[in-house]
């Protein structure tokens, strides 16, 4: 399919008909990267004045924080003085002025974690909102999965900043040949779905939940045949399928601009495979499914933070002698008003580097020290399958009975996997066939499963964040490969 097809003549008509307005947003959006510092700040302030003073004193989890600052709510502050582009950067004098309003309002409120938020959900919501919004469910790499409405202004901002990183991404516009190497619902009807999704958007799909080398080899001849413009998806996606064509000693295929990597940390070793083989530039992506696009990367190699729709603390930070600064991500978002999520703790450490892009861009740029999930499933039989397995069966787990909280699980030897869950007894039953069900047929009968329901999870990543999925095997060193 041609581009401007799937673009103005499928992708245009049906954003009109949800009342998403993408297109007007991506053109604001291609506007503001060019802000100033001053004109940066000033539209933070404007959109934390509107979130402050009419839509977060009606939402009663934030209420009693909230009483006390209206009475001196004062005006919006402008900033003329960093109009140019001499202002001397660094994350403190950054910080201080991002408090919008000359004093930091944000601080009133204690920090917000997603247990939180699932503990009583009605709490949070902006009840008076009229927008249309639906329900989604986040990727559950903190290990805590959860449903949480979303508007439709947060969906167009979610992917007017897609869009935006895919420009940047070697110009690719809506619509663009995509091959997508993703997750994938277990259940049929949610399969269905993506899968149509995939025709109207122009794009075919590899499934993560089985790189075994026969669903390599036929993705390989999907893409000789489809002939995309790029490549999206998880990075242990991707660097399977790069791993597989260099084995078999395959050249990749002609046309290709470039490569996006997501929803898992993308290290420099691992870039460096996936440029080398496919002989075009791998961008970064990193977002979260409750904020929306968080950074994309640039032509220039910054990932720069996407400051039109949320605000950026760092908390238990660490100056470096380079003068970076990193921390535990706090994110208070602009975009979602019928559940805004003020100072939320992502659970992500990230580094807000010293210097200006190159690029021209004046947004603040980041790193990634750590992220969420990126483990893979071995099975006997030296099948791999990515970790998210476990939150697609989770996410279904969750439409039967929304009142789950976390589980866990880990791969403690080549055919045995530990399942822990926190789960009432009359739902365990129906969960632990659910699992069995998928896992046999994702991970094959060698594979054994035992199941623990307890409330505490055994393990957690180096930030002290619950991982979803954990190998204790023996990792293969990628950079050997």
């Amino acid at each position: 399919m041609y581009p401007w097809i799937a673009r103005e003549l499928i992708y245009r008509p049906l954003q009109y008909l949800r009342k998403e307005p993408v297109f007007k947003i991506l053109e604001e959006y291609q506007k503001s990267q060019w802000f100033s510092w001053g004109q940066i700040l000033t539209h933070q302030a404007e959109l934390a004045h509107h979130l402050q003073s009419q839509i977060i004193p009606q939402i009663p989890a934030y209420q009693k924080n909230t009483l006390n600052l209206l009475s001196s709510l004062p005006a919006v502050q402008v900033f003329p003085q960093l109009q140019g582009s001499s202002f001397n950067w660094n994350y403190d004098t950054f910080s201080k002025l991002l408090s919008p309003f000359g004093n930091n309002w944000l601080t009133a409120y204690p920090l917000l974690s997603k247990q939180q938020i699932q503990s009583c959900l009605s709490n949070y919501i902006y009840t008076p909102h009229k927008e249309p919004w639906s329900y989604e469910t986040t990727s559950g790499s903190s290990g805590t999965p959860f449903t949480f409405p979303v508007t439709r202004t947060f969906a167009a901002h979610f992917r007017a900043a897609l869009y935006r990183g895919h420009q940047w991404a070697g110009d690719l516009p809506i619509g663009a040949k995509e091959a997508r190497i993703y997750g994938l619902p277990v259940s049929s009807s949610a399969r269905n779905k993506e899968f149509l999704k995939d025709f109207l958007m122009n794009r075919i799909r590899l499934s993560v939940l089985d790189l075994s080398d026969r669903a390599l080899e036929s993705f390989t001849q999907q893409l000789i045949k489809w002939n995309p413009h790029y490549l999206y998806g998880y990075v242990s996606g991707l660097i399977s399928l790069t791993h597989f064509l260099i084995k078999k000693g395959r050249k990749p295929p002609q046309g290709l601009k470039s490569l996006i990597a997501t929803s898992e940390v993308l290290h420099d070793f691992e870039k460096s495979i996936l440029e080398n083989y496919w002989q075009v530039r791998c961008y970064n992506e990193y977002g979260a499914s409750e904020l929306g696009i968080l950074a994309s990367e640039c032509s220039a190699g910054s990932l720069h933070w996407n400051f039109e729709a949320n605000l950026l603390e760092l908390e238990n930070t660490t100056i470096h002698q380079d003068g970076q600064v990193s921390g535990e991500a706090i994110i208070t978002n602009f975009t979602n008003e019928r559940m805004p999520l003020l100072r939320y703790q992502l659970g992500d450490r990230l580094s807000v580097l010293p210097s200006l892009c190159k690029c021209g861009r004046r947004s603040p740029c980041i790193s990634i020290s750590e992220g969420r999930l990126n483990n893979m499933v071995i099975t006997p039989e030296g099948k791999k399958v990515s970790g998210w397995l476990f939150y697609y069966i989770y996410r279904d787990l969750l439409q039967l009975n929304p009142g789950q909280s976390r589980f866990q699980a880990i791969q403690t030897k080549p055919n045995q996997i530990d399942i822990y869950m926190s789960i009432s007894a009359d739902f365990y039953t129906q969960a632990v066939t659910l699992f069995k069900k998928h896992c046999l047929l994702h991970l094959g009968p060698a594979i054994q499963l035992k199941f623990h329901n307890t409330s505490e999870l055994p393990q957690t990543g180096m930030s002290g964040k619950y991982m979803p999925f954990i190998s204790q095997l023996k990792q293969i060193d990628l950079k050997s490969l």
